[in-house]
């Protein structure tokens, strides 16, 4: 047998224990995983069940702020509450996936559902009561006063002491009825009634003349108190009402819900104690298991590490010497057992090959290193700049977006809140809080396109540039049409790119000859190629009002404006994308301009192997269709 069988057979039989010993791992650790999966899903759906009782008792703190003081922003405040528990119990209901927990959390949302049902009622019982004392209770309380004031002016003037102390007598009633709308309290309703009693006792122990006016003031007072009255019945009967649903009815769902998300989460922990059981058993068998074929395949080691520590470790010994002499550089006369016919013999004869071949070798690999290094630091480069913008995101999507939407959410709820009652400077202030807001918004979706143009995946393929320009004048129809502005372009040619990147390029360059054009003249823009040796020059070139030398270079910087927002619109980012695009494609993009006689903007990109002939020598522009 040979040495390559003898070795063949003995690792085989250790190679059928490791791959043995690796199968039952891997079936160990599929089902570990699975178990330590559920583990993680039950101990979030605890966590969730915390949240949710948390949740819930906000939400009782609400509702009783509500019926403390009445405040609309705190019942919008409850009623959100009640959407997010919904959408919590959603949540725990996807995650869970054992049916007695389903029916526990659907039996929560049935509460929570009767829960907001009975708080809209609240909060419609609480309007009609207040709309009762606007409507009905404050003018009876008005024309009670009126009634006393009339009687007062026909009354002599041994009774202004009387008639004073009636007058008294609404005020006090009508603070107890305040109270009692704040904190409602019977007290203060019997408060109420006895101060409006002792205003008709007073009435029937002051004499009056029989004249007309007086006969009519009396039953005008008389007619407001039974008003007043039914009107306080009403109110009380509205409070009694919208008391019972939250001390009665909404209480009893609150306290039901709690109950079932108690059970639910002591369902969930004794599942998570018996999963944690069964992980424990499982891991007990594997290891005895692992450990039985371990000592076997330790022994099996042991055995074949003696055979070849005696028959083959002595000529790899010396085959190998030979060969760290030739890889450091050395030479030898002789290769040892080249005369064996048998595997050791095949490896010596491969030294043999190897060092007429480490010459070139080694330069291969000095090559390889070199290019690694370079690898190695453009990978580092393209790691910061993902970095980077990975972290810009982040910053315009959540730190920056988030507060402007609540800033213009808010800027329009004002309004609507205080109604008509806003003052004209305070209207014209949250008009300029609107539209800082909305320029921000503006700013924060121009950083986001910036973004985007040097991060979003390019689609390479052969694209026609008088495509893209087409599609760029197509989505600047309007502001050609308003400046009665003329777009010349010669046929230009095909490239290898992306067709909306390159697009978007075109509608910025075109876009910006168009809105700084010079107001003497109407707007002129040429768009043409040059042919170079690496491919072409684009050139787009228009007569407007041009710029110094000193800003050509920072132009191309993001925010980077030369003009007051007064007289152009815009935010300075425009031509920071136009250079992330023609980096993108392997280009630069530059700016040639004198002030007052109008701009060239240039750009390189590769040709496409598919494009037609192109004739070296500029083109006569054309209009573009």
């Amino acid at each position: 047998m040979s040495v390559s069988a003898r070795i063949s057979l003995g690792f085989t039989v250790v190679l059928a224990l490791q791959v043995l010993i690796a199968l039952i791992a891997l079936v160990g650790q599929n089902r570990a995983e699975r178990n330590l999966e559920t583990h993680h899903v039950l101990r979030k759906v605890m966590l969730d069940s915390t949240r949710l009782d948390t949740s819930v008792e906000e939400l009782q703190r609400g509702v009783l702020s509500f019926v403390l003081t009445g405040n609309r922003s705190t019942a919008i405040r409850t009623t959100e509450l009640h959407d997010t528990i919904d959408e919590q119990l959603e949540t725990v209901d996807q995650e869970v996936s054992d049916l007695d927990g389903k029916a526990y959390v659907h039996r929560m949302h049935g509460h929570l559902q009767q829960h907001k049902e009975l708080f809209a009622s609240v909060i419609h019982e609480r309007g009609q009561r207040d709309q009762i004392y606007d409507d009905e209770l404050v003018p009876a309380y008005q024309n009670i006063s009126k009634a006393l004031e009339r009687l007062a002016d026909g009354a002599s003037n041994e009774h202004a002491l009387e008639f004073l102390r009636c007058s008294k007598f609404v005020q006090e009633a009508q603070v107890a009825t305040l109270s009692f709308l704040r904190l409602p309290d019977t007290n203060q309703v019997n408060v109420a009634k006895s101060r409006i009693g002792d205003i008709q006792l007073a009435m029937k122990t002051l004499k009056h003349d029989e004249s007309s006016a007086t006969q009519e003031a009396r039953a005008e007072l008389n007619q407001s108190i039974v008003d007043y009255e039914e009107s306080l019945i009403n109110i009380v009967q509205a409070t009694r009402t919208y008391l019972y649903l939250v001390n009665v009815a909404m209480a009893g769902e609150a306290a039901e819900f709690l109950r079932l998300s108690d059970q639910f989460s002591t369902l969930i922990a004794d599942s998570s104690e018996s999963l944690s059981r069964d992980m424990d058993a499982s891991m007990q068998s594997f290891a005895k298991i692992s450990g039985a074929i371990a000592v076997t395949t330790i022994l099996l080691g042991i055995i074949s590490g003696f055979w070849i520590s005696r028959t083959i470790a002595p000529p790899l010994k010396a085959i190998t010497k030979t060969l760290k002499r030739l890889a450091d550089g050395s030479t030898t006369d002789r290769i040892p057992f080249l005369e064996r016919n048998d595997e050791i013999g095949e490896l010596a004869a491969a030294a043999q090959v190897f060092r007429q071949h480490s010459e070139k070798i080694e330069t291969l690999l000095e090559q390889t290193r070199k290019s690694e290094t370079e690898l190695r630091e453009h990978q580092e480069i393209l790691r910061r700049r993902n970095a980077e913008l990975d972290e810009f995101t982040y910053v315009a999507s959540h730190d920056l977006q988030e507060p402007l939407r609540k800033l213009q959410s808010f800027s329009k709820l004002l309004p609507i809140d205080l109604g008509g009652d806003l003052p004209e400077d305070a209207a014209k202030d949250l008009k300029f809080i609107s539209d800082a807001a909305n320029r921000m918004e503006n700013l924060v979706n121009d950083l986001l396109e910036l973004s985007r143009s040097g991060r979003v995946e390019t689609h390479s393929e052969t694209v026609e540039l008088q495509s893209c320009v087409n599609e760029a004048m197509s989505a600047l129809s309007l502001l050609i049409e308003e400046t009665e502005a003329k777009v010349e372009c010669t046929n230009l040619p095909s490239v290898e790119g992306d067709s909306s990147l390159l697009t978007q390029l075109f509608q910025n360059l075109i876009g910006n000859a168009i809105k700084y054009r010079d107001k003497d003249r109407n707007p002129i823009v040429a768009v043409f190629s040059e042919s170079t040796d690496k491919g072409y020059t684009i050139v787009v070139r228009d007569n407007g009002i041009g710029m110094e030398e000193q800003y050509l270079e920072q132009i191309f910087s993001p925010f980077k404006r030369l003009h007051g927002r007064t007289e152009y619109d815009g935010s300075g980012i425009g031509l920071a994308i136009c250079r992330k695009v023609a980096e993108r494609h392997g280009g630069e993009i530059w700016a040639e301009s004198e002030l007052g006689q109008g701009s060239e903007f240039k750009f390189t990109i590769g040709c496409s192997e598919e494009a037609t002939s192109w004739n070296n020598e500029r083109q006569e522009p054309q209009m573009c269709s």
